[in-house]
């Protein structure tokens, strides 16, 4: 925590410690917050805890279980701050404590009836700056802003893989590992996930492609059924037709070959006159009579 010094305004020539610690806090871990260098054993700190405030001293030491609570007796739960014309008023109930503290100080005045109407916490000013201002609102409606960022103390406590150097927080180099490792991963996995979809991609096409190829092949099939059963017909109707005229393998038989031709037998016997011969280009069974004339005449 900063020391906050209001060298113009405040003059102290007593003995003991004057330190912006004095100003109250609004929970007891915040106590916690308080550097060692600005504690001292005696010193005491008013706890608010939202609406109920609690004295706490340091009792014993300067260590955090050194802070003990105040058990004096005292009621406090009807103290009260009151911004009043610019002055700072401590009140239990109505009774007044101390003086009152003179905020118009702070500022310099620009006529004899001015003075501070309003105070407020913001977290911004009037130049658009975030951050945590008190907002003085004086009595002619002009605004002044108190940065006070430069009053809060940057307490920072290094956890599991962050680093705190000087006012530097950084991540680990093992934690940095660790990220740029799943980094990886997840790219991997990613490249992995699209390699996948391709396969997949690659998968519905062949199932596309096969689906067709069935529906092609079904159209084939019912055609070739429609085929066969023509020609089963025609071959039951042949079938018919030829019954009775099979061949008898004596005097007709039929060829061994794919065209399964008839044909007729002719026995090859000395005298037989039934002969297969050719005759002007034409080819077929005739009968030749052989003549033996012994009269010259008739040759």
């Amino acid at each position: 925590m900063a020391i906050i010094n209001y060298t113009d305004q405040l003059k102290y020539t007593g003995r003991g410690y004057l330190d912006a610690k004095m100003m109250p806090v609004n929970t007891v871990d915040d106590l916690k917050n308080i550097s060692l260098t600005q504690r001292f054993e005696g010193l005491t700190i008013t706890v608010l805890n939202d609406g109920n405030p609690q004295d706490y001293w340091l009792v014993g030491g300067i260590t955090n279980k050194c802070w003990i609570p105040k058990t004096n007796g005292g009621d406090y739960k009807n103290l009260k701050l009151i911004l009043e014309k610019g002055f700072l008023k401590l009140f239990n109930n109505e009774e007044e404590l101390g003086e009152a503290v003179d905020l118009n100080a702070l500022f310099p005045q620009q006529k004899d009836d001015l003075y501070i109407k309003n105070v407020d916490y913001v977290t911004s000013n009037d130049k658009d700056e975030s951050g945590i201002f008190i907002c003085f609102e004086y009595s002619n409606g002009t605004k002044k802003y108190l940065d006070m960022s430069r009053f809060l103390q940057k307490l920072y406590k290094q956890g599991s893989g962050i680093v705190i150097d000087g006012d530097i927080i950084s991540i680990d180099e093992a934690v940095l590992g660790n990220i740029s490792k799943i980094e990886q991963e997840v790219s991997e996995q990613k490249i992995a996930l699209t390699e996948v979809r391709t396969r997949l991609n690659d998968i519905f096409n062949k199932i596309n492609q096969n689906t067709e190829n069935i529906q092609k092949n079904k159209s084939d099939i019912e055609n070739n059924q429609k085929e066969i059963t023509d020609l089963k017909e025609r071959v039951d109707a042949l079938n018919i037709a030829a019954e009775g005229s099979t061949p008898d393998n004596v005097t007709i038989g039929i060829t061994e070959d794919d065209k399964k031709e008839l044909y007729v037998k002719i026995l090859e016997k000395d005298g037989n006159m039934l002969k297969v011969e050719n005759h002007d280009g034409k080819q077929g069974l005739f009968v030749s009579i052989p003549i033996f004339c012994e009269d010259e005449t008739l040759k």
